[in-house]
């Protein structure tokens, strides 16, 4: 039986490339329709395609269908965006050629379809395979044609393998090595108002900790060394942003990745029950990290009471008299967010996987006391010194 993502594929190349692109040439001008596909029997056999490569001078990716789903070979099997599978397919099964171009091999480095192997190479090699490794589609995809008119379609330069000559096509086509241009980069995102508490625990012993008294109030840093003082509020309010719009610039899989000894260990608590755990270290000099979360459930003592107006009708809250056994101003409770249902969607994400993370987030999960204090300033001194 199809997969759901391959019903889509199907549906997406054989219908919108077969009836769209047939009921479109029989609206299209004869000039327009007579403009060759570059490769005419790719649309016919698009949901074939099992393997596409994209293969760069120092680094190739490459994703390959697994049962329901698209992955990243060289990222232990992440998930792959299928949509831009999707339009990796459409957009190769598209393009037209328009005319033959310059045979001068120096000239190919202009258009972005020099070989591979050269120095300095930035072209992309792109195949694309079916289920056993047959080609079905291999072209060298260059720079994109520069218009004079908006009126014009959208072209450019490509080179097939073996030919000796450029080509300009009709068509667009977005591809990388990067491995972050074909994954979903973000993984959740905990804003800074919700973080209650974190520690951060060195492997020899050393730690920070921080936390707030209420919602509102400032992060304050604990056990102070004696002769030292806390950064400033800003310095210091940066550390709740550790889990803010958090993303990753690639994923391996946890059983192949090996965190060493000295890895640190960041664990921060959310006012409304989110308790996240964050191993990190440096990889093969990559910054690493592994997660987890599990739900804690707060306090049931956060409410909203109702204030009655005074006379001039205005809610005024410092005449609030009230107490919780008040009948006639009842504590209103809350209605709580699913935060148990936030966190199995985060585990889900990140289970079974080790991230790589951006250097400033790798920052922030590895904190030290000694980056968070200093020496006391001078008596009247502002810690914002301007120039002379």
């Amino acid at each position: 039986m199809r997969s759901r993502n391959l019903i889509l594929f199907g549906v997406v190349t054989v219908l919108a490339l077969g009836a769209a692109i047939t009921a479109t040439r029989l609206r299209a001008p004869a000039q327009q329709a007579e403009k060759p596909l570059l490769f005419p029997d790719l649309r016919a056999r698009a949901n074939d395609v099992g393997e596409i490569q994209v293969q760069g001078h120092d680094r190739t990716i490459t994703l390959v269908r697994q049962g329901d789903n698209w992955s990243i070979r060289e990222a232990d099997g992440y998930p792959t965006l299928i949509d831009r599978v999707r339009d990796t397919v459409i957009g190769v099964a598209e393009l037209r050629k328009l005319s033959d171009k310059t045979s001068n091999k120096k000239m190919f480095k202009r258009l972005g379809v020099e070989d591979l192997k050269e120095s300095g190479s930035n072209s992309i090699l792109l195949q694309l395979k079916d289920d056993k490794g047959a080609g079905l589609a291999a072209l060298i995809v260059g720079r994109s044609r520069r218009s004079a008119s908006r009126a014009e379609s959208p072209a450019l330069y490509v080179r097939l393998p073996d030919a000796g000559n450029a080509l300009l096509v009709e068509g667009r086509l977005d591809v990388s090595t990067d491995p972050g241009k074909w994954f979903n980069r973000d993984l959740f995102d905990i804003t800074p108002d919700r973080v209650q508490s974190l520690q951060i625990v060195h492997a020899e012993g050393s730690s920070v900790k921080m936390a707030r008294e209420m919602k509102g109030a400032d992060l304050l840093l604990a056990d102070i060394p004696a002769g030292k003082e806390a950064q400033s509020s800003v310095q210091l309010s940066r550390m709740g942003t550790v889990l803010e719009t958090f993303s990753m610039e690639g994923a391996r899989a946890a059983g192949n990745v090996t965190l060493p000894a000295d890895a640190a260990t960041l664990t921060m608590r959310t006012f409304d029950g989110i308790v996240a755990t964050l191993i990190s270290a440096r990889v093969d000099d990559k910054p690493m990290t592994r997660i987890s979360f599990v739900y804690a459930a707060p306090p049931e003592n956060q409410g909203v009471r109702v204030i009655e107006p005074d006379k001039t009708g205005i809610p005024d809250p410092g005449n609030d008299q009230s107490n919780d056994s008040d009948p006639l101003n009842p504590l209103i409770p809350e209605t709580p967010p699913d935060v148990k249902g936030e966190v199995e969607k985060y585990n889900a994400a990140v289970k079974d996987w080790a991230f790589q993370v951006p250097q400033f987030k790798f920052d922030l999960l590895t904190r030290r006391m000694e980056d968070l204090v200093r020496d006391p300033l001078p008596k009247g001194e502002s810690p914002i010194k301007l120039p002379e």
